[in-house]
């Protein structure tokens, strides 16, 4: 893993300047350093780029040099469809023909994950998921943790408006989602809009982010190297991770991720919350429970009946819905249910330095 008080150094072998300045084009997208003899630099690299246009090596040489990873690179051998994925024994990287998968791997160097992601996931319509992921987001941030607040819906128009940062400057999941490149962390991370010093990340009139937009992955790799905390508002579409390239690259063993289940405290929100968490086999998922209950269930009643853990409950609060429709934002009720839910969440999932 490449420290993150300095650039990511990247070797290079070769005495074509055409190709050298391939490289350095790539290099400069991620903020990385080429070093070696072709680029006049010195340093120790942390991968090699080997121009192999003579020797042609066997597919997957070479894989390392001097202990790092090592990749073949060569000028001008087009003749195919640019590779999906590049990396040490995954063949020769043809450059400019895979500048984008080259770029992609180098962003990923450049940026290792560092985020703790939390999901906050509604088990059925109205159990106020947002609400309360914004509300995290909000409670976190009071607390030191650099924050982040991601709005993965397609088509809600925007966990902005509920936060009342519709006007605030800033990049929108349109502006991002097809740029399959990749994306420097540190730049996007300081150019998201604020919220109550939290970072976010949203959907907006022209839409939010879909499976399979080429710019996803990129994106969430940025967010999860640039914060300590990584908060996810999921829709209830397409929650399944080997269903939704959404979670693809999200919810992976980086830390102990967590996904909340918020659920109403009827029966029907305890099945569609089992429901939930079948599909999401290895990934630590608890329970929420929103009051008032119908039929006179308590939360512990549902969470058995979900077999899930509870991780919190939060009874009703008198006027919490017309208060949201004033333009009142999630946690101005320092003693509000959500907020003080909130509060004892961040308290129990978020470690402390």
């Amino acid at each position: 893993m490449v420290a993150e008080s300095r650039a990511l150094r990247v070797g290079l072998a070769t005495d074509n300047p055409y190709l050298a300045e391939q490289v350095r084009r790539v290099a400069d997208v991620v903020g990385a350093v080429v070093v070696g003899p072709a680029a006049g630099g010195g340093g120790a690299p942390d991968v090699w780029l080997l121009d192999t246009t003579a020797s042609r090596p066997t597919q997957g040489e070479p894989s390392e040099r001097d202990g790092v990873p090592a990749l073949a690179v060569r000028l001008g051998h087009g003749g195919r469809a640019p590779a999906a994925g590049v990396g040490p024994g995954t063949g020769v990287v043809d450059l400019p023909l895979d500048a984008e998968p080259l770029l992609r791997y180098l962003s990923a160097l450049a940026s290792p994950p560092r985020a703790r992601v939390i999901g906050v996931l509604g088990a059925r319509g109205g159990a106020g998921a947002s609400m309360l992921a914004a509300a995290l987001g909000r409670a976190a941030a009071a607390t030191g943790p650099c924050t982040a607040l991601a709005d993965l819906d397609a088509f809600g128009g925007g966990i902005e408006r509920l936060l009342g940062i519709e006007h605030e400057p800033g990049p929108r999941w349109a502006d991002l989602r097809s740029e399959p490149a990749g994306f420097p962390a540190h730049a996007l991370g300081h150019a998201l809009p604020r919220w109550h010093d939290v970072r976010v990340l949203s959907g907006d009139l022209r839409g939010g982010v879909r499976a399979g937009d080429p710019g996803v992955v990129g994106v969430m790799r940025a967010l999860r190297s640039d914060h300590d905390l990584l908060i996810l508002d999921v829709p209830r579409a397409g929650w399944g991770r080997t269903a939704d390239a959404v979670w693809e690259g999200v919810l992976e063993s980086a830390g102990p991720d967590v996904l909340l289940v918020v659920a109403m405290c009827d029966v029907r929100s305890a099945a569609a919350a089992a429901t939930i968490a079948d599909g999401l086999p290895g990934v630590d998922v608890r329970l929420v429970v929103r009051g008032p209950s119908p039929g006179g269930l308590h939360p512990e009643e549902i969470a058995a009946a979900a077999a899930l853990p509870l991780a919190a409950s939060m009874p009703y609060e008198r006027g919490g819905e017309a208060a949201a429709e004033r333009g009142e934002a999630p946690g101005d009720r320092r003693r509000g249910v959500v907020a003080r839910a909130a509060a004892r969440l961040v308290g129990d999932l978020v470690p402390t330095s």
